[in-house]
């Protein structure tokens, strides 16, 4: 971009009729309505010809605050008067707050001469920069009357000029509110981006790691065009400056499309969409890459944002027809990518110069990426409690017999060991009960094998009702059951133990057509010096229960 600007003395001749002058007492702001405009057709124009059309009246008056041209926009002559009625030089500052013009060549003019001449642009290195500012800035002492600044600006970029005018204090003031307000954003995004980068290293989770690679993108897509990787990173490279900006856009396009495939499962639900648009992308940059070797700029940004805004399109037509399968995801997702689409499609207008520049419209895709970022790492965290419920779930099934919803053997040993521990170390009783179903197999050979899984559950379900909150049951297998009894002597556990046998007897299995008496028979026995392990301990109750079936079934032993 190119910008030159020169301040002319003002005469009565040397001013058009619809001139109007900038009060330096004015309050400190944006002054594109004090500014006159004349587009360059063909030959570069010089300033002695600028002027001449100035006095002309070839000048048209602008009407907005920001000059805004659109991109691929030919080379513009700006030109304001300042006014300063005091009789002393005032000091004032001008920032041109675009930080991708290429050049802005300035000549500061008072009674007909060229008192001061500039050349700023990120054709340049930053260090060449009067002031030490990511934007085009520079400070200057307007004598008493009528100065004249004419601006040259030429760009392949977009050509939007918010150009601001006022106080060192106010300049001072406006930067300290920018960066303040740039804090916010790059603090939220870089803590989102850490805490995320965190889980993908626990979890190693791939939509993770895009995301985080997404608000990489963000971050520094964002500096970029801002101005602040170029003042921060880069000083010296003017050639990678100036295609920065539609290259991260191109990668932030890409990455979010690519985390959004992977946050909505697209690979495996839609995978024909997932495999074409992995090659568009790869086309994509193809096509950038192809541009950049060619100096094709104004090409390169054009495609960039139209895919931005394509991208969010898209991926807001993805979610929508991903609802029906993850509905709880999508909609934090469906929401966040709605706020980025209407933040980037404003600004990208913006760019463009399809509606008037302000600030809240030139920083609308910050906006809406700072909902999107949160709503996002929102969704992340519900997807990340909804793996842990499913793992712990899973863990949960893995302990518990599916048939009777008792402990299998491995939750029983695991929650046996702990009792054992503190009965041996603090020498307390502890008794089990091991029992199963007399002649079983009669009752499944003739009622057959789901009447008989009806009877396994009636007796888990009498098990729960008759143990007490600290003693353990599980079914051991096929027919057979163990209680794990703690604090439990041997003569309180047999007592158990015939409550559970006589209820048994006594009421039988009663479903909607019939009731089937039956009998269970069981073994008991107590932890001592001589048996003192799990193992040893059901295998001594396990050998009782056989003396019982001998003795002729449906007792205690």
């Amino acid at each position: 971009m190119s910008l030159l600007i020169s301040s002319v003395s003002s005469a009565d001749d040397s001013s058009p009729d619809n001139s109007l002058p900038l009060p330096i007492s004015k309050p400190a702001g944006l002054i594109g309505e004090y500014i006159s405009v004349l587009s360059e057709a063909g030959k570069k124009m010089s300033l002695e010809q600028a002027k001449q059309a100035y006095q002309q009246g070839k000048f048209i008056r602008w009407d907005r605050p920001v000059l805004s041209f659109g991109i691929g926009s030919a080379p513009k002559w700006l030109v304001f008067e300042i006014e300063n009625l005091t009789n002393k030089n005032i000091s004032r500052r001008l920032i041109i707050e675009n930080s991708w013009l290429d050049k802005a060549d300035i000549n500061i003019l008072h009674n007909e001469l060229i008192i001061r001449q500039l050349h700023l642009g990120d054709s340049y290195p930053f260090a060449e920069r009067i002031i030490e500012h990511r934007f085009f800035a520079f400070d200057h002492d307007y004598a008493q009357g009528i100065s004249q600044l004419f601006i040259r600006v030429e760009t392949p970029d977009p050509m939007v000029l918010p150009i601001y005018f006022g106080t060192l204090e106010d300049s001072a003031k406006r930067d300290v509110f920018n960066s303040y307000s740039y804090g916010l954003l790059y603090g939220i995004v870089t803590a989102l981006l850490l805490y995320n980068f965190i889980l993908y290293i626990q979890l190693r989770l791939r939509r993770y790691l895009f995301y985080v690679i997404y608000l990489a993108m963000f971050i520094l897509m964002n500096q970029s065009y801002t101005g602040h990787t170029f003042y921060l990173f880069w000083p010296e490279s003017v050639l990678w400056q100036q295609w920065m900006n539609p290259f991260l856009i191109t990668l932030y396009a890409c990455s979010s499309i690519v985390f959004a495939f992977l946050f909505l499962h697209t690979e495996r639900l839609f995978p024909r969409i997932f495999k074409k648009t992995l090659i568009s992308i790869v086309v994509l940059l193809i096509v950038q890459l192809i541009l950049f070797l060619t100096g094709a700029q104004s090409l390169t940004v054009i495609i960039a944002i139209a895919f931005v805004i394509f991208f969010a399109l898209f991926t807001i037509f993805m979610a929508l027809i991903t609802w029906r399968y993850i509905p709880q995801e999508v909609s934090y997702f469906l929401i966040a990518s709605i706020a980025t689409l209407i933040g980037s499609t404003i600004t990208a207008m913006t760019v463009f110069g399809f509606i008037p520049y302000y600030e809240v419209t030139y920083r609308a895709i910050e906006i809406g990426l700072s909902v999107d970022v949160i709503l996002l790492s929102i969704a992340l965290a519900a997807q990340f409690r909804h793996l842990q419920n499913e793992k712990q779930l899973a863990e949960q099934l893995a302990r518990i017999d599916p048939l009777t919803g008792l402990f299998n053997r491995r939750a029983f040993y695991e929650a046996a060991e702990p009792i054992l521990h503190n009965s041996l170390r603090y020498d307390h009783s502890m008794s089990v009960i091991i029992f199963d179903i007399d002649k079983f197999k009669l009752i499944n050979d003739q009622y057959g094998h789901n009447f008989g899984d009806e009877v396994i559950k009636f007796i888990a379900e009498l098990i729960q009702k008759i143990k007490r909150k600290s003693d353990v049951s599980v079914r051991w297998g096929g027919e057979e059951f163990v209680i794990l009894l703690p604090e439990t002597g041997i003569e309180q556990a047999r007592a158990l133990a015939e409550r559970l046998r006589s209820n048994i007897k006594t009421t039988g299995f009663k479903n909607s057509d019939m009731t089937l008496p039956f009998t269970v028979s069981l073994g008991v026995a107590q932890m001592s010096e001589e048996v003192n392990s799990i193992e040893q301990l059901i295998k001594l109750a396990d050998t009782r229960l056989y003396q019982a079936k001998e003795n002729g079934r449906n007792q205690v032993c």
